[in-house]
């Protein structure tokens, strides 16, 4: 706990290759590229820890790897604080993934990302950037906080927003 790499010139946390890193509690802010970047079919777990200031991405999962990270606190990332690509997963249930560049949680190419609970705007008030699907995603946002890039429980080709009970 509250043990990581604070200000790496990289990633904070780099997990690839059907790898798995349990960091719950850890603490990856400041990093140049990704604060957790999971890759190739990796799994982790990194509840609870904190990965501000991300320079791209505050956690990214791709290449159908696996992120538990609920309870983070992932802000102020440059391009998104939570990006799921190619068949991702990430848990970010009650998440604080506020003050992205161009999102807050954005899911991409078939990935899910599980949001209850979460404040993913990026401002001072809801934008359709907050929490973004495309490419037949899928993000469960029920008691989220941030507007949506498509109308909510409608499947369409960009995928699907859920919300509600």
């Amino acid at each position: 706990p509250n043990c990581g790499v604070i200000n790496a010139g990289g990633h904070g946390l780099y997990v690839r290759e059907s790898s798995r890193a349990n960091a719950r509690l850890g603490v990856f802010s400041g990093a140049a590229q990704d604060g957790i970047f999971f890759a190739d079919c990796s799994y982790g777990d990194v509840h609870g820890s904190t990965a501000d200031d991300a320079g791209r991405y505050g956690v990214h999962a791709t290449g159908s790897s696996s992120v538990y990270a609920a309870g983070m606190s992932v802000k102020n990332a440059g391009t998104a604080c939570v990006r799921a690509l190619d068949a991702s997963r990430i848990s970010c249930t009650s998440a604080i993934a506020t003050g992205g560049g161009d999102f807050g949680l954005r899911a991409q190419a078939g990935s899910v990302i599980s949001a209850f609970e979460a404040n993913a705007r990026k401002g001072a008030s809801d934008s359709p950037s907050d929490i973004s699907v495309s490419g037949g995603s899928i993000i469960h946002a029920t008691g989220a906080i941030g507007g949506v890039s498509i109308a909510v429980n409608v499947w369409g080709t960009s995928g699907c927003i859920i919300q509600g009970n």
